[in-house]
């Protein structure tokens, strides 16, 4: 029975706006593509697309939003679609989502992995919950549990986060989620879980 439940689960995880994907895994590996969309308790996440780039924009150029990231300045339209276009699209080893609350249908952040390894069975998972009004309410957590559940059906087992020393509130979150502290690569603090 557990079996069952369990295949299903990654079967309705799996699955793209246009359903190129249905197949249940027990029979086809899901490839993951960039217009994937899944769905936890209280949110929905969709592949960023180019049409994205204000909303994106706008949280990249937030200063209590990137003031943690690795490279702490605020991104033009310009320099964002030249990203995506020239850097992301084709970049088979990242996939970014947005993250929007259910219940008012409000894009609220981003959830993705980066240097995805498909050989060492391995990601780095990053996030932001960018819209002030949703922050230290679960969303994080829930964000990421859904991402990192998403990559177990693409047979994805160690997880990374990279965070910031300063940055509390992300390390509280990652802990949450069962993440031990790994090494560090000063001002970061990288993070591990594996399944």
């Amino acid at each position: 029975m557990w079996n069952q439940i369990y295949s299903y689960i990654r079967f309705a995880l799996c699955y793209t706006k246009d359903n190129l994907c249905n197949t249940p895994l027990t029979e086809r590996r899901c490839i993951m593509e960039k217009d994937h969309i899944f769905t936890s308790t209280r949110l929905t996440f969709r592949g960023i697309n180019e049409t994205d780039t204000k909303l994106l924009v706008k949280w990249r150029s937030d200063e209590t939003v990137i003031r943690y990231f690795r490279n702490p300045v605020p991104v033009t339209e310009a320099g964002h679609t030249k990203w995506y276009r020239e850097s992301y699209s084709s970049n088979p080893n990242r996939y970014d989502f947005i993250i929007f609350e259910k219940k008012f249908g409000q894009a609220i952040g981003t959830v993705g992995v980066n240097d995805l390894n498909r050989e060492s069975e391995s990601c780095e998972i990053s996030y932001m919950i960018a819209e002030s009004a949703f922050q230290r309410k679960g969303y994080a957590v829930e964000a990421i549990g859904a991402m990192m559940d998403f990559m177990l059906t693409e047979d994805i087992r160690h997880f990374f986060a990279e965070i910031h020393s300063d940055n509390l509130a992300s390390i509280r979150t990652i802990k949450k989620l069962g993440y031990e502290a790994y090494t560090q690569r000063p001002p970061f603090l990288i993070y591990h879980k594996v399944y």
